[in-house]
C-alpha cells in the first residue's frame, strides 16, 4: 500500500506541473513570451473623436421626453486623423502651438498642437454641430470641459477618454430637465 500512494503521489505532481513550465521546457517558454509580446508604433495610429457623445435627457417619472426628429449621439469611436487643411505653424513638418484644422467629414478644431497631435487648451466641433471646449491629451479630450449640442443641451464637468466620467452637470436645452452629479463610461452613475 505504501508504495502504491508514492506511485498515485508522483503522477499526481506530474500532472500538475505544466508541460511548457519554464523549468521542463525552456526554449518553448522563451517563444511563447516573444509570440505574445506585439510592439505597435506609436504613430501608427492617430485616435480622435470622430462620432460625438450619445445625448441623453433625464427621464422624468411622471413624463418621458422624447422628440421623433431628436439626433441620436452614438459614443466616441477612435479612428485615424485625416487632416483637409491647416492652418498655424509646423515645426519639424508637424503642427505646433495654436493652430485650425478642418478634418474630413467637416470636423474642426481650434486650438493648441504639440508634436502633430491635439493637445492643450482647444475647441473640436462636429459637422452636425456638437461642440466640445476643454482639455485635449494627445487628440483625446481629458480633464475638464464643455459639450453643447445643437439643441442647447450642455454638459459642463470631468471628462475621460472623450466620455462624461466623474463629476458634472448636465442642462437639456429642450426641457426643464438637468442632472448634476457622476457620470460613468458616459452614463449618469447616482441618483
Amino acid at each position: 500500500m505504501v508504495k502504491e500512494k508514492k506511485k498515485a503521489d508522483k503522477k499526481g505532481d506530474k500532472s500538475a506541473r505544466s508541460p511548457s513550465s519554464i523549468s521542463d521546457n525552456p526554449e518553448a517558454a522563451k517563444q511563447e513570451i516573444s509570440a505574445s509580446k506585439q510592439e505597435v508604433a506609436p504613430s501608427a495610429v492617430i485616435p480622435v473623436l470622430e462620432t460625438p457623445l450619445k445625448q441623453t435627457p433625464k427621464r422624468d417619472s411622471e413624463h418621458t421626453y422624447q422628440s421623433e426628429d431628436e439626433t441620436q449621439y452614438e459614443e466616441p469611436i477612435l479612428t485615424k486623423l485625416i487632416v483637409e487643411s491647416y492652418e498655424g505653424e509646423k515645426v519639424r513638418g508637424l503642427y505646433e502651438g495654436e493652430g485650425f484644422a478642418v478634418f474630413q467629414g467637416g470636423n474642426t478644431y481650434h486650438g493648441m498642437f504639440s508634436e502633430g497631435l491635439m493637445h492643450g487648451q482647444g475647441t473640436y466641433i462636429w459637422a452636425d454641430g456638437l461642440k466640445y471646449e476643454g482639455d485635449f491629451v494627445k487628440n483625446i479630450p481629458m480633464n475638464h470641459g464643455v459639450y453643447t449640442w445643437p439643441d442647447g443641451s450642455t454638459y459642463e464637468g470631468e471628462v475621460v477618454n472623450g466620455m462624461r466620467n466623474g463629476f458634472g452637470m448636465f442642462k437639456c436645452g429642450t426641457q426643464p430637465v438637468s442632472y448634476i452629479g457622476h457620470w460613468c463610461h458616459g452614463k449618469r452613475h447616482g441618483k
